[in-house]
């Protein structure tokens, strides 16, 4: 399968750790909501409430959580809008997701927990997502009372504050949110690369930055000499993580269009450079996504190819 969004694997890969989940519900839930939580017991999960008609608006990524007072449990699920556009009947859709959010729980046998959504908005328009009663607000109110109603968070991305994100203590979290805020404005991410690199203090979680890095390469269209005079202001060991990666899409010819793929056929056999790439990444720790963005290949193409040269 091939990723179609690489915002929503960026945020998957950035919440895989504790410490930057529980710092982004600190920052994206209300306050009322966040102090009832027990922060240490929050986990990613690997399951998923989106069914196939919902892949074409939402993906998500799911944290499990226990409450502070208690045992009961809850899901946060942060759902990335795809269309990156207003979208008239986002809260339907939502409401689709949240009946199998709950179906797919008592299918499984499991106790009911409660599902908390956080839509997470990157668009260029500005977008206020109607409550589900606001649709029918065209009826009379003895009406209205019969239309589903429930809460959920809506963070806009593009519309915080620079300075806010700015202010962020979690390093990994104020770099990614910068770079998926302009992500959509190819011309503002490039000004920003330097201030979202030199975010980073140390060289913890490598991998982690690396998938940063591939996210941004594959977002903006730069040449070699741009590059250089990126890295040239970015402070060691990022900088040299920069030019290293960069020199993998120059293999694959990606700056000429990344969405391109392998022009070649899957049918005349995968060249003997993607491969070596292929390789190369897997041995430095960068994840299948990035893999795949980098060298254009699918998911089980990338798994056959590490299967079949890693010694057993």
């Amino acid at each position: 399968m091939k990723i179609h969004n690489p915002h929503d694997a960026l945020i998957k890969e950035l919440l895989a750790s504790k410490e930057n989940a529980i710092d982004f519900v600190k920052q994206f839930l209300p306050e009322e909501i966040s102090r009832l939580i027990l922060f240490e017991s929050i986990t990613q999960t690997k399951d998923s409430f989106i069914t196939e008609e919902l892949k074409e608006y939402f993906s998500d990524t799911i944290l499990r959580c226990k409450l502070d007072s208690s045992e009961s449990e809850i899901f946060i699920c942060i759902l990335i809008e795809h269309k990156s556009k207003r979208e008239k009947f986002a809260t339907i859709q939502l409401l689709t997701y949240l009946g199998q959010a709950y179906n797919q729980q008592l299918k499984n046998d499991n106790m009911l927990n409660l599902v908390v959504p956080i839509i997470f908005y990157h668009g260029k328009e500005e977008w206020e997502v109607l409550s589900s009663r606001a649709l029918f607000s065209n009826l009379p109110l003895e009406l209205q009372e019969y239309a589903p109603d429930f809460k959920f968070v809506f963070s806009d991305l593009v519309r915080m504050n620079d300075r806010d994100l700015d202010k962020l203590e979690n390093e990994f979290i104020t770099a990614t949110l910068i770079a998926q805020k302009y992500s959509q404005d190819p011309e503002e991410l490039i000004k920003n690369l330097t201030r979202i690199f030199n975010t980073f203090s140390g060289v913890k979680n490598r991998n982690y930055i690396k998938s940063l890095i591939v996210y941004v390469i594959s977002l903006v269209k730069v040449d070699i000499k741009d590059i250089i005079d990126l890295s040239n202001l970015v402070k060691q060991p990022v900088k040299e993580m920069i030019m290293s990666t960069y020199d993998l899409f120059i293999e694959k010819g990606i700056e000429k269009g990344i969405e391109k793929g392998i022009e070649k056929g899957i049918e005349k056999g995968i060249e003997k450079n993607t491969i070596e790439i292929v390789l190369r990444c897997h041995t430095n720790g960068f994840s299948i996504e990035n893999i795949m963005l980098i060298t254009g290949l699918t998911e089980q193409e990338i798994n056959d190819i590490i299967q079949k040269n890693t010694l057993s």
